[in-house]
């Protein structure tokens, strides 16, 4: 009989027992498997495939307590919400091309919901339910002084080029969407 290898990650995130499952369905033998449930393969085997990802995924946000404090892991103070990261000089001198109308407002909006809400939060605040698991943290761009330290080509390139766990933009919205969304984290400011 081989070991049990019924998806650990997967069951623990569900708060599961395997016994509830039906067992890891590798072989009929399996300690979790309980006779009186059918064997489903195809919900087996795509837990297999999903546990890979999920592994990597800061998903949850529900069991991770959020500790939204100005301390990174090792309790020491973040600096202004990030660690140092530098914008080429031509980069941050990129003028915004898209002009900051009610349509480009609005469509960054959404985009932002779709795309940046769930790290940066609703609110833009930088307290998305995946932000208490990344490090560096998300942006606040609720915070005046970092959005004042930013040029449009600062937000724009590291909306586009990403770092860490926040991924490129760039090879997913085209450019004048990611400068709609740099105008609807500017006008957050305004309000």
């Amino acid at each position: 009989m081989r070991s049990c290898r019924a998806p650990r990650l997967l069951v623990e995130r569900a708060q599961v027992s395997p016994v509830e499952r039906g067992g890891c369905g590798e072989d009929l033998q399996c300690p979790h498997r309980r006779s009186d449930l059918p064997l489903d393969r195809d919900r087996e085997r795509a837990d297999r495939r999903l546990q890979a990802p999920l592994d990597r995924l800061p998903l949850l946000s529900a069991q991770v307590p959020h500790d939204h404090s100005r301390k990174d892991q090792g309790g020491h103070e973040r600096e202004e919400n990030e660690r140092a990261w530098k914008v080429p000089a031509d980069e941050s001198k990129k003028k915004n091309p898209v002009k900051a109308d009610a349509a480009s407002i609005g469509k960054g909006k959404k985009t932002y919901a779709e795309r940046c809400a769930i790290c940066h939060g609703e609110k833009a605040d930088g307290k998305g339910a995946s932000a208490s698991a990344l490090n560096p943290p998300p942006a606040s761009f609720l915070d005046k002084k970092y959005m004042a330290a930013n040029s449009d080509g600062d937000l724009f390139y590291k909306t586009s080029n990403g770092r860490g766990m926040m991924p490129r933009w760039d090879i997913v919205l085209e450019e004048n969407d990611i400068w709609s969304v740099v105008n609807y984290m500017r006008s957050l400011g305004k309000k």
